[in-house]
């Protein structure tokens, strides 16, 4: 296998790579946008009121909120800082960590 083939896409099993990790990333993503959801509605937060908090359009929070948009890392430390007076020293991970693949990567 040449530099070619890696550059042109040339090599037969890149579209099942491309194909896995969109899944991978997809399934990951929901499992943290559900924790994000939970903690939200837990503390009785709106989408309008968190979304102005961290600079965002209500429609923009919506999407990555429901997996569609990743959030950027500036985002996510925004809102834990937000959350911070209702969850207290918790961290990006206790939000933002996808805990459902934590223990598929353990037991192998």
């Amino acid at each position: 296998m040449s530099r070619e083939d890696w550059r042109t896409g040339s090599i037969p099993e890149l579209p099942l790579l491309r194909m896995q990790k969109f899944k991978t990333q997809k399934g990951a993503s929901m499992a943290v946008e559900k924790e994000l959801i939970a903690l939200r509605k837990d503390y009785k937060i709106s989408q309008k009121q968190i979304s102005k908090a961290i600079g965002l359009s209500e429609e923009q929070y919506r999407r990555k909120e429901l997996g569609q948009y990743d959030w950027r890392a500036t985002e996510m430390f925004a809102i834990r800082n937000y959350l911070k007076p209702f969850i207290g020293p918790r961290s990006l991970n206790d939000i933002f960590y996808d805990k459902t693949t934590q223990n598929v990567y353990e037991a192998s």
